[in-house]
């Protein structure tokens, strides 16, 4: 079990991980120095992942495709060629290994379908003997939610990625910016303006529009749940219902529910996909089920994060 003082800056870092240490501090209890020193401490024995930065993909038209895949070979150089040619691919964002239900959870974030379904077929011939695809579900939207589980509290604090947004267009410092925080969401206003060749004040000017603007979202990390004993689970839901208020419901509920991470609309056979973390033996699926009338579930559990950004790279350029 984690000690208070980590659970609380976890959950702290999750919600906004560029506050201050002397905030978080103020937050935990704790002096600066300790804040500091927990910091370093769970990145240095990997706690602590990375720090990333959630950037409205929709903002720059693309959309999000959830795929999932089985391996069919399983030879560990086998199976880490296909997992470094995914690392490698600018149009997968996020990569998620799994057990029960699927080997791979992989999301393609892209300007169109006709270059999703040529990089999925890419990738498919190239490991044709290794790897099956198993469903595609495009993405609708992502409603993103605090780990309250870290630090149990009723707050209505959610975040939304995708949906109907208006495309933007972006200027180079705009677009430089958003590179920077994308490679490091916790670099300093400071080094930023350094690598931006600008000052600090315009830096800061930039990066406040983007947020006002809700281009960037939310500055997070990705925990190491194996390490601290998380269990982290993807639930696909199909509800017993077409009804819109019956979604909503759902949706709602996932909002203040404490193991519940996100809850995403989907296309094709399940409507909504959650990404659950819990402690123990909490079963999050039977609760739903006594909850709503559930037409259908699969339940899939996560080994490792592999790589968690939300755009590509090619499109801050």
């Amino acid at each position: 079990m984690l000690s208070k003082k980590l659970s609380n800056l976890l959950y702290e870092l999750s919600k906004n991980s560029r506050q201050s240490t002397k905030k978080i501090g103020k937050l935990l209890r704790i002096s600066q120095q300790s804040a500091s020193y927990l910091i370093l401490s769970a990145l240095k024995n990997k706690t602590i992942l990375n720090y990333h930065t959630l950037i409205d993909p929709a903002r720059f038209g693309l959309t999000n495709i959830l795929v999932m895949y089985n391996y069919t070979n399983f030879d560990s150089k086998k199976i880490n060629e296909i997992q470094k040619a995914m690392k490698d691919n600018d149009y997968i964002t996020i990569i998620e290994e799994a057990s029960l239900g699927a080997d791979m959870l992989v999301q393609f974030t892209v300007p169109n379908l006709s270059l999703f379904n040529k990089e999925n077929q890419e990738l498919l011939y190239k490991f044709r003997k290794d790897l099956k695809l198993v469903s595609i579900y495009p993405i609708i939207v992502k409603h993103l939610y605090t780990r309250k589980y870290l630090r149990p509290q009723k707050e209505d604090v959610s975040w939304i990625l995708s949906g109907d947004r208006d495309v933007m267009q972006f200027n180079e410092k705009q677009k430089a910016l958003m590179k920077e925080l994308n490679r490091d969401g916790k670099i300093s206003l400071l080094q930023l303006a350094k690598n931006m060749k600008t000052d600090t004040k315009t830096v800061a000017r930039i990066k406040k529009n983007l947020e006002n603007r809700n281009v960037i979202r939310q500055y997070s990390i990705v925990i190491n749940h194996k390490k601290l004993g998380i269990k982290r689970e993807k639930i696909l839901i199909q509800l017993n219902s077409d009804e819109k208020k019956e979604t909503d419901r759902f949706i709602s509920f996932c909002k203040f529910h404490k193991n519940i991470l996100t809850a995403i609309k989907l296309i094709g056979d399940y409507e909504i996909i959650l990404t659950v973390e819990k402690f123990g033996e909490k079963d999050v699926l039977s609760e739903l089920r006594k909850e709503f009338h559930i037409a259908k579930y699969k339940l899939i559990k996560v080994e490792n994060i592999l790589k968690s950004e939300t755009v590509p790279r090619a499109v801050l350029e």
